[in-house]
This record gives C-alpha cells, sequence and structure tokens, in this order.
C-alpha cells in the first residue's frame, strides 16, 4: 500500500476533519510507516478545506441526530454538548 492509501485508510476511519499531524501519528502507530504532511494534503487535501462542509452535510446530519434522539430536542443538545468536551 502506498503512503497515500494509508492515509486515507484512517481518514476514513477516524473522519477527515482532524489536522495533519492526527494523520501522520496514526499512521506511525498503525502501520508503522512515517508520512510527510504533504503526503497527507495529496492524499485527503488541505485541512482548511477539508474544514468546509457544505450546510446540506451539516443538516443532514443534524437530522439523523434528531432521529436518533427521536426528536427529543433537548437530548439532542446534551450530546452535542457532551461531544464538545
Amino acid at each position: 500500500m502506498t503512503d497515500k492509501e494509508l492515509v486515507r485508510l484512517v481518514a476514513e476511519a477516524d473522519g477527515f476533519h482532524l489536522p495533519p499531524a492526527y494523520y501522520r501519528n496514526e499512521v506511525k502507530r498503525k502501520f508503522d510507516r512515517q508520512v510527510t504532511p504533504a503526503t497527507v494534503t495529496k492524499a485527503i487535501g488541505a485541512y482548511s478545506t477539508r474544514l468546509l462542509l457544505p450546510e446540506k452535510t451539516l443538516l443532514q446530519k443534524a437530522q439523523d441526530l434528531l432521529m436518533a434522539c427521536q426528536h427529543d430536542r433537548g437530548l439532542a443538545t446534551a450530546m452535542v454538548g457532551k461531544a464538545a468536551r
């Protein structure tokens, strides 16, 4: 597997919103391979770009959370608060 493929595997498992250092450390820990920040950027894009999720995607995730909480807004708010800690 190439370094870029390893970075993509970590990103798919842990999410694309994390800083490049996270992916570098995880690839080193899981696969014992050293990757550069440039490799991370080439594999999954620039950090600033990865943070810009379309509103439609965020709205869908919010609706999914509400459904999981059986449309209890208080519970959904509490879960978001817990996740932010």
